[in-house]
């Protein structure tokens, strides 16, 4: 375990180093991606969140990045009046709610001053709640379940562009835990 912390810091050390060489090598990113996957699964939506979208980046070279991300998102239902097969009436409501974290590795494939085009991996965990409520009868069941797992997202096509003094705008299509779409605003400085 102390070899993996060692070189974790030994790698974070040189990103730090190598960034601070170099002009607008960091970035912060803000944005929202569509579709909502806790909402995509669910019939009878009321509301939902995201994603919501918060990231950061170092430039190892002008082409190559890593950096992190983290996701909102959530998703509630109506209250929705079923039946059994025994023809009792039951009311159900739910609410999804994902937490996503991501490390990411993008690689600029067109690199110009203004603008580039990129394509990316991340991979990373997603903490995820599921809340249930279910009235059957005199019976009121409230039931909370909370899982970890696996997380991903492959950027098959980014963009980047400058729109001055630091501020920029970026848009991606891919597939994953951030959604299809993905979109939002950059500041980028030393």
């Amino acid at each position: 375990m102390k070899y993996f912390f060692t070189t974790l810091s030994l790698i974070t050390l040189t990103i730090v180093v190598n960034a601070q060489t170099q002009k607008d090598r960091m970035r912060i990113m803000i944005g929202i991606g569509a579709p909502n996957i806790p909402a995509a699964v669910l019939e009878n939506v009321d509301t939902k969140t995201g994603p919501l979208q918060i990231g950061y980046k170092v430039f190892l070279t002008p082409r190559l990045s890593v950096g992190l991300l983290y996701n909102y998102s959530s998703a509630k239902t109506k209250p929705a009046l079923s039946y059994t097969e025994n023809f009792t009436p039951y009311i159900f409501s739910s609410n999804v709610k994902f937490n996503t974290f991501l490390s990411q590795l993008d690689f600029a494939w067109i690199n110009k001053p203004n603008y580039n085009w990129y394509s990316g991996v991340s991979l990373g965990w997603v903490n995820s709640s599921y809340q249930y409520n279910l009235i059957d009868g005199n019976v009121d069941i409230d039931e909370k379940v909370k899982t970890r797992g696996s997380a991903y997202h492959i950027t098959l096509v980014g963009y980047h562009g400058t729109l001055g003094k630091g501020i920029g705008v970026y848009s991606e299509l891919g597939f994953g835990f951030n959604g299809i779409w993905n979109g939002g605003f950059t500041y980028s400085f030393n």
